[in-house]
């Protein structure tokens, strides 16, 4: 398995994995495509899991102000969880967040993804109820400070 950079042969993958976790484990009725479009314009950056020439995870940043970044588009195929992916692809946008000097990271996420709730908090994230909320899709926002991951990196 492969962490690779964002090349926009990938994208109807990216498409076809995030709609099935959003229809088949999310039970959503639809995707919100607008972003996906454009990723390079979109995102800060966005970084691919590849497990022989199959798409197994996705994850993307996207600028907030000049302190602040939205962690986006973290999928991880149902097969491959539980096996690292997502550790890895957490990894790298971190890394580029604080490679770039952000202070704070935010998501945005629904209530029915009790594992990815589960893994933000276990990242340290802490769930916010006032302030900045990052989308009137997602029930919860979650913020974390990265001046401890600063030092780790």
């Amino acid at each position: 398995m492969k962490i690779i950079k964002y090349k926009p042969k990938w994208l109807e993958n990216i498409f076809d994995l995030i709609l099935d976790i959003k229809v088949n484990e999310e039970k959503m009725r639809y995707l919100k495509r607008h972003d996906l479009w454009s990723i390079k314009k979109s995102f800060l950056c966005f970084y691919l899991a590849v497990d022989e020439h199959e798409l197994v995870g996705c994850v993307g940043l996207k600028k907030i102000d000049n302190e602040s970044v939205l962690l986006s588009r973290f999928y991880v195929k149902k097969e491959a969880r539980r096996k690292g992916i997502g550790e890895k692809l957490y990894q790298k946008v971190i890394e580029y967040a604080c490679k770039h000097k952000y202070k704070d990271i935010y998501l945005g996420v629904d209530e029915v993804s009790k594992s990815g709730i589960r893994f933000y908090e276990k990242h340290g994230f802490k769930r916010i109820d006032e302030g900045k909320f990052i989308s009137e899709e997602d029930d919860f926002t979650y913020f974390k400070n990265l001046e401890f991951e600063k030092w780790k990196n």
